[in-house]
């Protein structure tokens, strides 16, 4: 498993109720678009960064 960064202004964000409290963001730079899954405790932990940023710098495990 690689561990990666990428940044980019937030496009989408999601947080259906069927997905257990997951929020799911779909971030945009000039390589493309980044899928970021954020889990349930992140989320609270960094609840006003994740719902009101423009733009993020995420870490975490790459998947293709």
């Amino acid at each position: 498993m690689r561990i990666d960064r990428d940044s980019g202004c937030v496009i989408v964000r999601q947080r259906p109720g069927t997905a257990k409290g997951f929020l799911f963001l779909s971030m945009e730079d000039e390589s493309g678009i980044t899928n970021v899954i954020v889990s349930p405790d992140l989320f609270e932990q960094e609840r006003m960064v994740v719902t009101r940023a423009r733009f993020l710098l995420v870490e975490g495990p790459l998947q293709n």
